[in-house]
């Protein structure tokens, strides 16, 4: 009676080992497939995110291909939408804007149409660079060539705001403090035969934002916002675009102008 009462307890622990083997094996079971599922659903959620930014991007790509939209006299803003994509919602608008803001690099120049200063006079407000300080950091000087057209003869006129002085007899004059966060700031006075007014930075690249005192800039710069959503799970992805006006590349900074033939 010993022996089998031993054995029946052998066999009840045996039983207790087992029962423990299948509850570990379970949840590790569970616990897989949760992960499995919850890995599914991450990447599911990734594919649609996706697809709404491409989708979106096709948008922008669409008003950046928009004559009509890119048009600076139609009206402000546009819009127009894609309905071609199974599934997916795409609106875009356009805003023309009469300020400019960008980054410039150096060696390169923005160009702004200056067309209609009033007979009165006007400034061209140019605040830029982000760094702090001379001591610290090399912020850009401004090479700004303004361009004007009094008669028949095209003529030009150039200031030098510098940010800090590199060198004792380069031509810069140092410019106020700028607002807004920007290192330096001049004013371009500009009379109503002036046409065009180009920006090149020299010893570094640098932020600009422009701006018109005392009058009204044309169009200086299109904003383009997409925004894509999936009709399915409502993922929504939205970008945007900046784009300058069409200028001529900075070699023609360089170049001579003439009223008459060039001889040598």
């Amino acid at each position: 009676m010993f022996a089998s009462s031993r054995i029946g307890h052998e066999r009840g622990q045996v039983g207790i080992i087992i029962l423990l083997i299948v509850v570990v094996m379970s949840t590790i079971g569970i616990s897989v497939a949760s992960r499995s599922s919850t890995d599914v659903s991450l990447s599911k959620s990734t594919e649609d995110a996706n697809r709404a930014f491409d989708a979106a991007e096709s948008g922008a790509e669409k008003a950046l291909s928009d004559t009509s939209a890119l048009d600076a006299t139609n009206a402000n803003p546009s819009s127009g939408s894609i309905n071609t994509i199974p599934d997916v919602s795409i609106d875009y608008t356009v805003n023309k804007l009469t300020t400019l803001v960008a980054v410039v690099e150096e060696g390169f120049s923005a160009s702004l149409d200056v067309r209609g200063v009033p007979a009165g006079g006007g400034n061209l407000d140019i605040n830029w660079a982000t760094e702090k300080s001379c001591a610290t950091a090399t912020p850009a000087s401004l090479i700004i060539t303004v361009y004007s057209l009094p008669g028949t003869v095209p003529l030009y006129r150039k200031v030098y705001a510098g940010a800090c002085t590199h060198s004792p007899d380069d031509g810069f004059t140092i410019a106020p403090n700028g607002v807004s966060g920007y290192f330096r700031h001049v004013l371009v006075p500009l009379v109503n035969t002036d046409m065009l007014v180009r920006i090149r930075p020299v010893y570094n690249q640098t932020s600009v934002k422009v701006a018109s005192v005392g009058w009204a800039l044309p169009v200086q710069q299109f904003q383009v916002t997409s925004t894509a959503q999936s009709t399915l799970n409502k993922e929504t992805k939205a970008l945007q675009v900046d784009r300058s006006l069409p200028a001529a590349p900075s070699l023609f900074d360089f170049t001579l102008f003439a009223g008459g033939s060039i001889s040598n």
